[in-house]
């Protein structure tokens, strides 16, 4: 089994793949058109949008290193889910 299959027949990968589909559905259109025009709006200085990347940057470099830290002692899908919807809360 290999490619679409190999994803859509492993429930981990699977669920994974869907989450990471929505969340960047919604994420997307967020930091690439609206924080741009809200940072203008408020008066930003243009370097403001690279310290709000930035921030997302070392969010994703923690949220990478507590998964790793909890990986093995957690099932993986609920692990996957709970920390999607931190995430999420936190957005």
């Amino acid at each position: 089994m290999t490619g679409l299959g190999a994803v859509w027949n492993t429930r981990i990968v699977r669920l994974m793949a869907l989450l990471a589909f929505v969340l960047n559905a919604v994420d997307a259109p967020r930091a690439t058109v609206l924080m741009p025009i809200y940072l203008r709006d408020i008066g930003a200085p243009e370097a403001a949008l690279a310290w709000v990347a930035g921030t997302y940057t070392v969010g994703s470099l923690l949220g990478l290193v507590s998964y790793s830290a909890v990986a093995g002692k957690v099932r993986g899908e609920r692990l996957i889910v709970w920390l999607l919807a931190r995430c999420g809360a936190s957005c």
